[in-house]
């Protein structure tokens, strides 16, 4: 069989291309497992603000719930483009921050106002569509995208490597594991255009991998059988308080994700699946995200944004199918309601996934780089996107005293490059390409064209 390596494919199963029920559950399944690192993030936030066990699992119910019913809604009626919903990392740090300094009331009922704010924002007003020329501008959205994946690459190696003082910490058994799951991955892939066995690459990867998991120690399925069947949402769990500074860093913190949102809307509707996504279409997923993260928040849950990742996951299998998102937005909602089914997608061993990012991240990645082919090399371009990386990284490599030294409000905004990258590439845009009209490309003088049309009549 000859690899299929030389060719570029995007969506093989188009976004409104059918497919028979099993498949929506199968590959609705396979968008979940490439989605449960977003499983974690409740977790690092209920730990660093060192919350009690039964909290930390039902901000997890929480999330579930959320980015289950935007997912959903989203793929049906207002994107309908295959996007799923996972955890903002820009709320990550804000609700670290906020809930150690102002308390998880003020922070969570920032998340419900801010949600409210953007959602006015995208209807009636029609603002955040208006900005598409801006964000679709591949000095922006390419290094936004770009700096999502690479900004995920530590999260890959904590998994393969995991965790001091746990069983396996840095053990090259874990490493086999991870380089199982790629390769088994990456072959089917290369090797088969369609069927079951390119499709189901990712959860077939996983399912060998988490099965040699089982066999040498590193996969335990015990915490299932003290998980809960059954659990309920909770209306405003810590309570409800008004503080004005967490409800400004918060409502930054949804126009990052909302210009990440736009980026992945522009990627995955016009250069993957070539579609036009026009204004109304942005504003109507902005306000599908914005008012589910206030949902989310409502319940207890952090704010929610089109997933990254998944981007790699359609570029890996090539199903673009929505229908396929909905599956997959069913089962995570599915998950909300019955913790059980949550604790067999959390037993599946971390460097399982790590070798499965590999894969789906570092095709994130390159689909940014790839936006750069659109881009026209000027200096102006390049110095804008250069900035974007060189501060979107930069904040990774800050001494801890320095952020020690910072306000928390300070310390929440520096601590996530995405933020100060995306705004600094924006401000550039707009001062020196929209403003002042630098590097604006201009067509020849009439006149200039006579005298070259002339000459060559001469000659």
């Amino acid at each position: 069989m000859e690899p299929n390596g030389g060719e570029r494919q995007d969506l093989i199963v188009g976004v409104e291309d059918k497919m028979s029920i099993k498949e929506y559950i199968i590959y609705g399944l396979q968008q979940v497992l490439v989605e449960s690192s977003g499983f974690t993030f409740p977790v690092v936030i209920g730990l660093a603000l060192r919350l009690p066990r039964e909290m930390i699992q039902y901000m997890v119910q929480a999330y579930c719930i959320g980015a289950g019913l935007v997912t959903i809604t989203q793929s049906t009626r207002l994107l309908k483009l295959p996007v799923v919903q996972g955890p903002a990392g820009v709320f990550l740090f804000l609700m670290i921050s906020l809930g150690s300094t102002v308390g998880m009331a003020a922070a969570f009922t920032a998340m419900v106002i801010g949600g409210v704010i953007s959602a006015l924002f995208a209807w009636p007003l029609g603002w955040w569509g208006k900005l598409r020329p801006i964000i679709a501008a591949p000095p922006i959205y390419g290094p936004l995208i770009t700096l999502i994946g690479l900004s995920l690459t530590g999260a890959v190696v904590g998994l393969i490597v995991g965790k001091p003082g746990t069983p396996g910490f840095a053990s090259p058994f874990n490493g086999v594991l991870a380089a199982i799951t790629f390769l088994i991955a990456f072959v089917l892939v290369l090797y088969f255009k369609k069927g079951f066995l390119r499709f189901g690459a990712i959860i077939i990867a996983v399912g060998v991998g988490t099965l040699i998991g089982v066999i040498g120690g590193r996969a335990s399925f015990a915490p299932v059988a003290t998980a809960a069947w059954f659990g309920l949402p909770r209306f405003l769990p810590y309570g409800w308080q008004i503080n004005i500074t967490a409800i400004v860093l918060v409502f930054v913190g949804y126009c990052v994700a909302i210009i990440e949102s736009m980026g992945n809307y522009i990627l995955i509707g016009e250069v993957m699946a070539k579609q036009k996504v026009d204004e109304k279409r942005i504003n109507r997923g902005i306000l599908g995200e914005a008012i589910g993260s206030a949902i989310t928040g409502l319940i207890g849950g952090s704010g929610t944004t089109s997933y990254g990742q998944n981007i790699g996951a359609l570029s890996v299998t090539g199903i673009g199918s929505r229908r396929v998102i909905t599956a997959s937005g069913i089962i995570v909602l599915t998950l909300g309601f019955i913790p059980k089914f949550g604790a067999v997608v959390a037993s599946i061993p971390g460097a399982v996934l790590g070798g499965l990012f590999i894969l789906t991240w570092g095709m994130l990645i390159m689909q940014g780089i790839r936006v750069f082919g659109g881009m026209r090399m000027t200096n102006l371009n390049m110095s804008i996107a250069g900035a974007t990386f060189m501060i979107g990284m930069g904040t990774n490599f800050l001494p801890p005293q320095f952020m020690a030294a910072l306000p928390p409000s300070g310390r929440a905004i520096v601590s996530t490059g995405l933020i100060l990258g995306t705004v600094v590439g924006i401000t550039l845009y707009v001062i020196f390409h929209v403003i002042l009209g630098v590097d604006r490309e201009k067509p020849a003088p009439a006149d200039a064209q006579k005298e070259v049309a002339v000459g060559e009549g001469a000659n």
